[in-house]
């Protein structure tokens, strides 16, 4: 009588726990199709922007290639806590953009952005080589390949000074601040990539406290969270850490503002060991300092912002880039005339515009794009040989 009472109650445990198994990868299977809509559902950039805004933001396309474009350029970027999403490991820098041949976005193998008429790499040393290094604006998330500003300075110093041996090579990858792109110049100098010259476009990123994912590297060398890392591809897993660190427990990504002064010194510390290496391997060096939409822009010609679609009042992280920048100003204004020879102050480049500049939160549309790049090319080009 007792083995059978016994015999029954695991039966009965058996079948529920068989249940709740199979429950369970159900509802996984679910969420496994359900996340491509999730992606759009959740989506940071304009994804789910209204046929009426996205003809604003991209009056040159047809709604057909606006939405092609930006499933090329922001779903490989929203990764619902998927941790390689869009990206490969890489020693040092920690990440790079995972190589991708598309219509509107292409991704060498080597780590950087094809732009239009794209040189070979390795580089050829008879050519006149320029390495750009940036965050997604240099990047140039939400356009193609061709629009990228990377792309549009090649295209002006080849006309401006009559030369078709200029290699211009975009090393924009998003979410990177100057510390990264410190790291990845100084990793394409080991593997012998000298360019003739480097720029550097920042500003945006520059309060990011650490790289991407540093936390998640962190949590398993010391051995915390290891079964969170573990099933952290399952479907249910992802979805659930994406909901809880975007609605219960937002990652810190950035200094707070009584850190700005630390944010400064590390810029400010980047730039000089660069130049310094630079100088060594006599290479021409210049620091772009970007605009950025809340700080000498008269957003009431936003399109994002007149439509309520992005805030820049009550975000914390845009109104600490706005404090940054006043202290990088100040920075800047205690420059020598020398020593301001290196720098390309483009902050104030939107000061007198009186059109949309941006297709999301920060990053540039094609016509601004091509007008950083316009800046750029006028400040270098006397440099080039």
């Amino acid at each position: 009588m007792k083995f059978e009472r016994t015999s029954s109650a695991y039966k009965g445990v058996a079948l529920i726990l068989l249940n709740t198994i199979i429950l369970i990868l159900l509802f996984n299977f679910l969420l496994f199709f359900s996340i491509f809509l999730l992606k759009d559902k959740f989506a940071v950039g304009p994804l789910t922007y209204n046929e009426t805004i996205l003809k604003e933001l991209y009056p040159n396309n047809s709604l057909e290639e606006t939405k092609s474009l930006l499933k090329e350029t922001y779903q490989n970027h929203i990764n619902l806590e998927k941790i390689n999403q869009g990206y490969d490991y890489e020693p040092f820098t920690g990440f790079k953009e995972k190589p991708r041949d598309g219509k509107y976005v292409n991704i060498d193998k080597n780590g950087f952005r094809k732009i239009e008429n794209q040189c070979n790499f390795p580089t050829n040393n008879k050519n006149y080589n320029i390495f750009i290094f940036g965050g997604s604006t240099t990047f140039g998330l939400g356009l193609p390949d061709s629009e990228t500003i990377p792309s549009r300075i090649q295209e002006r110093l080849k006309h401006e000074t009559n030369r078709t041996d200029i290699c211009v090579y975009n090393f924009g990858r998003t979410f990177y601040y100057s510390s990264q792109e410190r790291i990845l110049f100084e990793s394409l100098l080991l593997s012998n990539q000298k360019p003739d010259m480097i720029v550097f476009i920042d500003g945006l990123n520059e309060p990011f406290a650490e790289p991407q994912n540093a936390q998640k590297l962190r949590d398993f060398m010391i051995g915390k969270n290891k079964i969170g890392l573990f099933f952290s591809d399952v479907s249910i897993v992802r979805v659930a850490n994406y909901l809880y660190s975007k609605y219960i427990n937002p990652p810190e990504l950035l200094y707070d503002e009584k850190n700005i002064d630390n944010i400064l010194n590390r810029y400010t510390q980047n730039k000089k060991i660069i130049s310094s290496t630079s100088n060594n391997y006599s290479i021409k060096t210049f620091f772009v300092i970007q605009p950025i939409p809340n700080y000498k822009y008269n957003l009431s010609y936003s399109t994002l912002f007149k439509n309520n679609l992005v805030s820049y009042e009550d975000n914390p992280h845009l109104i600490l880039r706005k404090k940054f920048y006043e202290d990088l100003k100040s920075y800047y204004n205690s420059l020598t005339k020398k020593e301001k020879q290196s720098f390309i102050w483009l902050v104030t480049s939107q000061e007198n515009e009186t059109q949309n500049l941006y297709v999301d939160y920060a990053h540039y549309n094609a016509y601004f794009s091509d007008k950083i790049a316009e800046e750029i090319a006028k400040s270098i080009k006397k440099e080039i040989k």
